[in-house]
């Protein structure tokens, strides 16, 4: 089986249960230390919901990652820009994002947008500042298209995902292999990233599961504090004060909308 990052020869890992039922293969990539499951033929039935009845943690972590991101973006990136979240979910971080001042638009091919519409991706929005993509990236089976999709949209890409440590666990051991659901098929070590990076041209920033690339030179030692203090309420009221919530202008531009489309809210 070949590497789906970076197209060199696997070799098989281990084999564990996947969603209580399936035996599947795992192949690691000697090249770019990737891990992979065999031919995710099991999607379908993973994905009969698109969050996880068991995911209830997904608002608290919405809100972490909304503060997050608005410390990064206002620490490395123009602000003041337009900004896309791929395989955004049903919308709540893009309406968080929002919400705290950042003109953010939404875009997942699998998921309904029930707390952003009208704030949609368009092909007329042409390139963004930045595009984000949280807990994606361990659930493609072809990252090769998706990290060639995402730089087709903004220069600089901010991600999460779990490091795959060294020495490779047992699938008893680390959780994030999440077998239960089986949604989880891709697995990055640092390596795979600078890969990754190499390919693209881009500089690599990582801090615990946080990862961005950019063309845009970021000194490592700030990066990694604005990381680490970036839910500090200080912090965050700081940038409060100097943005705009864009949470009333959002309000009535959808009811404008509505009665320009003659439609029901």
């Amino acid at each position: 089986m070949l590497c789906a990052v970076c197209n060199h020869q696997t070799k098989k890992q281990f084999s564990t249960l996947i969603l209580n039922k399936y035996n599947v293969d795992y192949f690691f990539c000697p090249n770019c230390h990737f891990l992979q499951t065999e031919n995710p033929y099991w999607l379908n039935e993973a994905y009969a919901h698109a969050i996880a009845p068991a995911d209830t943690g997904i608002m608290l972590r919405n809100n972490t990652i909304a503060a997050l991101s608005s410390a990064l973006i206002f620490s490395f990136f123009d602000h003041t820009k337009k900004f896309l979240d791929f395989a955004g979910g049903h919308g709540i971080f893009v309406r968080l994002m929002r919400d705290l001042g950042y003109d953010f638009y939404w875009s997942d091919a699998y998921a309904q947008n029930l707390f952003a519409q009208g704030f949609e991706h368009k092909p007329s929005h042409n390139t963004y500042e930045l595009v984000t993509s949280f807990e994606c990236l361990e659930h493609l089976p072809n990252p090769q298209e998706t990290f060639a999709e995402l730089f087709s949209y903004a220069p600089s890409i901010l991600v999460s995902t779990d490091l795959l440590p060294h020495p490779i666990p047992h699938p008893d051991v680390w959780w994030y292999y999440a077998r239960e659901y089986g949604q989880h098929i891709a697995f990055y070590s640092h390596k795979t990233l600078t890969f990754v990076a190499n390919h693209y041209k881009k500089q690599l920033y990582s801090f615990g599961n946080i990862h961005i690339f950019t063309d845009k030179k970021i000194n490592t030692f700030l990066f990694n504090n604005v990381v680490k203090y970036a839910q500090k309420k200080m912090v965050q009221q700081w940038i409060s004060k100097r943005l705009t919530s864009k949470t009333v202008q959002d309000m009535h531009y959808i009811i404008k909308q509505s009665h320009k489309n003659n439609t029901i809210l």
